[in-house]
């Protein structure tokens, strides 16, 4: 039943690009991390400033880094088995199914006008399950726009 549930969500190519997209995005947040580690601030790397809530920044430090980090490559094991069970297990672990998920969207973007096609769809049924709790618990309209809606 559950590999049923995944492909209803995902086509192939689909969960191609959303593997993808979370290799970019580890990367991505690896290196801003070296960088920060390196004394720069968050609010000078472009991935972590992208993707973090501003008004949160004089939280990030190292160990949050180091967490958020985690939080992201644990996204990306969960994304790699996806059998249409909720993914994110935390506010860090949304914003970084979040960003992935805008990668992936652009990956399939990208390979679609690479080969001269349409896209081949978009995450918004994926977003759904992916996102279910959030959803189902009533989530705050602003909230569910920021973590679902605006992909």
């Amino acid at each position: 039943m559950a590999e049923d549930n995944q492909d209803t969500f995902l086509s192939p190519v689909q969960r191609d690009a959303l593997v993808a997209g979370a290799a970019m995005f580890i990367d991505e947040v690896f290196e801003d991390f070296v960088s920060v580690c390196n004394g720069e601030a968050v609010k000078d790397c472009p991935v972590l400033s992208e993707c973090l809530p501003r008004q949160f920044r004089r939280h990030y430090n190292v160990l949050f880094l180091k967490r958020f980090l985690v939080c992201v490559v644990r996204v990306a094991d969960r994304l790699a088995t996806w059998n249409g069970e909720t993914i994110p297990a935390s506010t860090a672990e949304c914003l970084a199914l979040r960003a992935i998920v805008e990668r992936a969207q652009v990956i399939l973007e990208m390979d679609a006008e690479e080969e001269g096609k349409e896209p081949d769809g978009d995450f918004d049924d994926f977003v759904e399950a992916a996102f279910q709790p959030l959803l189902a618990m009533g989530a705050s309209t602003r909230i569910r726009s920021f973590f679902c809606c605006s992909l």
